[in-house]
């Protein structure tokens, strides 16, 4: 059986964009716990974590320059690397 999900665009705001070496991210709902999930333009899956904390910051310094498609627990948004 394959299951389907949805992932739903905007309920996440990304800053800045483009960004450098930190992604802020602000969510309609409080994020405590956040699994992310960062995607290159190929699709492929470059970092994978867990987040429990209220900083709401993503460290992308180690990510070569690019355009990425970040999941924050099940919502998507897309960025740029500088």
């Amino acid at each position: 059986m394959i299951e389907s999900f949805y992932l739903e665009e905007s309920q996440i705001e990304l800053y800045p964009n483009p960004a450098k070496n930190v992604i802020n991210f602000k969510s309609e709902t409080q994020v405590d716990k956040a699994n992310i999930t960062i995607l290159n333009s190929f699709g492929q899956n470059v970092s994978n974590r867990l987040t429990i904390n209220s900083s709401n910051q993503i460290n992308v310094s180690s990510l070569p320059a690019g355009f990425y498609t970040i999941i924050i627990n099940g919502n998507y948004s897309k960025f740029q690397k500088l």
